[in-house]
């Protein structure tokens, strides 16, 4: 049986093609523009979250997930049907109180902030596209994925997977330019151009694996209708402001996904983790929830692990234990420690080289 391959990319690998382009979520927060860190709602929120962590560094999944937690406070507060919309709007609520103001005066004052607090989420998530729709340079990508695509394509291994959390184009853009790599990315066109989810459902197709992005893409979007089955339309990767309409979990999203493809995506996932031989991690800080559940059940305990991140240390996940750390910046986040003596071999890919070795 040959090697079963999974690399799974997180924001620190697309970090390293072009760390201006392709924020995480930290670099994200801090280059807000003027106009959402100005916003009243936006300081109340950081404030908060500042007192209620002690961090004074936060990134912009902190400030949407609590945004996030606000509109469904609100939401379930004043959605005609509640208990307590009802109470207020009958001014019930008033009446066992006795307190001011009264409560169809309260309703209107939340749905406000409401209204308000959404604007700003759909403000932040405009930066979404404005960041990651841009593509890459191949120039970036010979630092990064080209020279990783071109290693693991050496290996040839029984079925190479590439999962990611990453909204970019950045992995296309490699797999394009590196060309016959058997990874589908699920393209297909016919009429139109859409995405053959078929594909997650009932396995990947013969001698290849799949490129799973895992919370969607800048370039998806959901064909009119949103039936069942759900269609993903591949677009352009400009916003039209339209958020419901594409396919992409934003940041701050905690959950399982529930809808589809997400779920068949994370379904997927799991699945090719249980049964890989060998899993490489890139940038990924091991944060989400959800993600970290389905590897708790994966890989299987013969699985070799290896994680390229220069932190100083990993999560506290089981596998992780006995997983090789690889200490160094994947692409071109650090020029001096990037390239090895006398080539043009970056010096992770020395290292999994010989981590390679070593699990044969």
């Amino acid at each position: 049986m040959g090697h079963r391959v999974v690399v799974f990319a997180g924001a620190g690998a697309s970090y390293g093609v072009a760390p201006q382009r392709y924020p995480m979520t930290r670099q994200f927060f801090e280059q807000l523009p003027e106009g959402i860190r100005s916003n009243v709602l936006f300081g109340y929120l950081t404030a908060f979250l500042e007192q209620r962590s002690g961090k004074q560094t936060l990134d912009i999944e902190d400030v949407l997930w609590v945004l996030g937690d606000l509109i469904s406070a609100i939401k379930n507060a004043t959605e005609p049907g509640s208990i307590l919309q009802h109470l207020l709007i009958k001014n019930r609520v008033h009446a066992v109180t006795t307190m001011k103001p009264s409560g169809p005066e309260v309703v209107t004052q939340l749905t406000d902030l409401r209204n308000k607090a959404t604007t700003l989420r759909d403000t932040i998530h405009d930066e979404v596209y404005r960041y990651y729709a841009a593509k890459p340079d191949k120039s970036e990508l010979e630092r990064s994925w080209i020279p990783l695509l071109k290693w693991l394509r050496g290996l040839n291994p029984e079925v190479i997977d590439i999962v990611t959390t990453n909204y970019d184009l950045v992995i296309e853009s490699a797999l394009a330019e590196v060309g016959d790599i058997p990874v589908d990315t699920g393209k297909r066109a016919t009429v139109d151009v859409s995405l053959d989810l078929s594909l997650w459902d009932r396995g990947r197709p013969p001698n290849s694996g799949l490129l799973t992005k895992l919370h969607g893409s800048v370039d998806w979007r959901y064909a009119a209708g949103n039936g069942n089955p759900v269609t993903i339309r591949w677009g352009h990767p400009e916003h039209d402001g339209m958020h419901e309409t594409r396919g992409i979990i934003y940041p701050g999203f905690k959950g399982v996904p529930e809808k589809e493809p997400f779920k068949s995506f994370h379904d997927y996932f799991g699945s090719v983790s249980e049964r890989a031989t060998h899993l490489i991690f890139i940038g990924f800080a091991f944060r989400d929830e959800y993600i970290n559940a389905l590897l708790q059940r994966a890989p299987s305990p013969t699985a070799r692990v290896a994680v390229i991140d220069p932190s100083e240390s990993l999560a506290s996940l089981p596998f992780l234990s006995v997983a090789n750390h690889i200490r160094l910046p994947f692409g071109a986040a650090d020029p001096v420690t990037l390239l090895g003596e006398g080539a043009n071999t970056p010096k992770w890919i020395n290292a999994l080289e010989l981590w390679m070795s070593q699990t044969q």
